[in-house]
């Protein structure tokens, strides 16, 4: 026999509507900053929800809107790893120091419009580096600003990191004349998704060498434009072991556009003639009117299948 009762939810203290069959609680329906419905015999995340926005408080839990954090750093410190948390932001620029998303299992989502979340650091602040495992990142805009290496970071000296996710983000690097929007630094089983990558020296750079290097990386479908120097390169390093090897790079149907009047990137649209780079670049549309190899500067294990340019 099914009732409707209240019960008080644990994250705010509110009362809610459950539906009970035989003592059983098959339904709970809670207000909508704390949480979702909840569905008996409905497979539902294992981890708890934390939320941002730019008038919280970092003294509160985030464990509701009503009591959401002022910044990621503190939702970050507050998930557990490997639980499965998410970090919630409503739209707003945060002006913080580097973010280090260092918690494996988590996922970082942006609401509101695409790129509404703006992660914003004052000058010469990277804007995020991922140093944990099977972190998702959805909906986000990150940016450096002025003299930073890299807005977003998929790894660093330390930590090789995998399976990480990034999906309709906006990556930038301000105005930055050689840096990247993204510094790809021995990670693996990577995948980037549907984002703008724009405003940087380089868009996509790999860090590695012969010892540790990025591989299995899977870049699709993404907007590449307004990049002064490279779209893909590879950071090399001299009299180091470091020469920007990648391995397994799956680059497929990107759009590679120019500057806002209308020139190429400065140097190549791809760079990525370092030995031991394997790969293939497959069914993208570059805006130039030749396949030259001063635009596109590939080694003979990357592959190039089915690509639109107006020659």
């Amino acid at each position: 026999m099914y009732g409707l009762q209240t019960e008080v939810s644990p994250s705010s203290g509110r009362l809610q509507p459950v539906i009970r069959a035989n003592g059983a609680v098959v339904a709970r329906f809670p207000h909508p900053n704390d949480g979702p419905v909840e569905l008996a015999g409905v497979t539902s995340r294992t981890g708890i929800n934390f939320h941002v926005k730019t008038d919280g408080n970092d003294d509160l839990d985030g464990l509701s809107w009503d009591t959401a954090v002022a910044s990621f750093t503190k939702a970050i410190e507050r998930a557990t790893a490997g639980r499965g948390d998410q970090v919630h932001a409503r739209p707003g620029d945060y002006d913080e120091a580097e973010i280090d998303v260092n918690k494996a299992d988590l996922a970082i989502i942006g609401h509101g419009a695409n790129g509404a979340v703006g992660i914003t650091p004052s000058s010469g602040i990277n804007g995020m580096k991922i140093t944990a495992n099977d972190v998702v990142l959805q909906n986000i805009r990150i940016e450096g600003v002025n003299d930073s290496d890299y807005g977003l970071s998929i790894g660093d000296s330390s930590n090789e990191v995998l399976g990480v996710r990034v999906y309709g983000c906006l990556l930038r690097n301000g105005t930055h004349a050689t840096a990247p929007a993204v510094l790809i630094h021995g990670a693996g089983d990577l995948y980037i998704v549907g984002c703008d990558i724009a405003w940087a020296g380089r868009g996509v750079e790999f860090k590695g060498g012969s010892e540790s290097y990025p591989s299995q990386i899977f870049i699709l479908g993404n907007q590449f434009h307004d990049l002064v120097r490279f779209h893909l390169s590879q950071r090399v390093i001299p009299d180091n072991i470091e020469n920007g090897k990648v391995v397994g790079l799956s680059h497929k149907g990107n759009t590679h556009l120019g500057l806002e009047d209308g020139t190429e990137p400065a140097d190549a649209f791809l760079s990525l003639g370092q030995v031991g780079t394997s790969g293939m670049i497959a069914r993208n549309d570059f805006a130039t009117a030749t396949n030259a190899i001063g635009t596109f500067g590939l080694t003979t294990t990357v592959m190039w299948v089915a690509n639109g340019t107006e020659a």
